[in-house]
């Protein structure tokens, strides 16, 4: 299993390039749309307790940048509609950094537009599906997980 760690170093990485100004102090927000029930939900919990291990362990040792982070999972069956639905929910309230999409193909590729528009970074497992070239899109499985990610400007 992937180690959930990069999740952690890819929201360093978020921050530091996506040009967020945030309150001293405040949390680091990250949304994940994962699948916590349904068929995968197996595959999707623990996808839940790697990132939150992970992260639990950056903030013991001081957050990212002297800021704690905190994951907001939403349940997406790994079905695209949901998926769809549940970030666009996500981008609504504009306090995340970045989005965690959660291990379905279909679902990734369903709200990588949305992602894509709204000028936010998506950081993902390793899939199936072919690696589509997006400004928004990186794949934390790699050893380089700024994989297609490009500066905004």
């Amino acid at each position: 299993m992937v180690s959930r760690l990069n999740l952690v170093a890819v929201s360093a990485a978020v921050l530091a390039f996506s040009g967020v100004v945030a309150a001293q102090g405040a949390p680091i927000v990250i949304g994940s749309s994962i699948p916590l029930t349904g068929t995968v939900a197996s595959f999707g919990q623990h996808s839940r307790w790697g990132a939150e291990m992970a992260i639990a362990e950056a903030n013991a040792k001081g957050g990212v940048l002297g800021r704690k982070i905190e994951i907001d999972f939403q349940d997406n069956r790994c079905n695209p509609a949901e998926a769809v639905k549940s970030v666009t929910q996500m981008l609504a309230t504009k306090k995340y950094v970045a989005i965690h999409d959660g291990l379905c193909s279909s679902a990734a590729l369903a709200i990588m537009p949305l992602v894509e528009r709204a000028i936010m970074n998506l950081a993902d497992h390793l899939r199936a599906a072919p690696r589509p070239a997006s400004d928004c899109y990186f794949n934390v499985a790699r050893k380089l997980p700024l994989y297609h990610y490009k500066r905004r400007g």
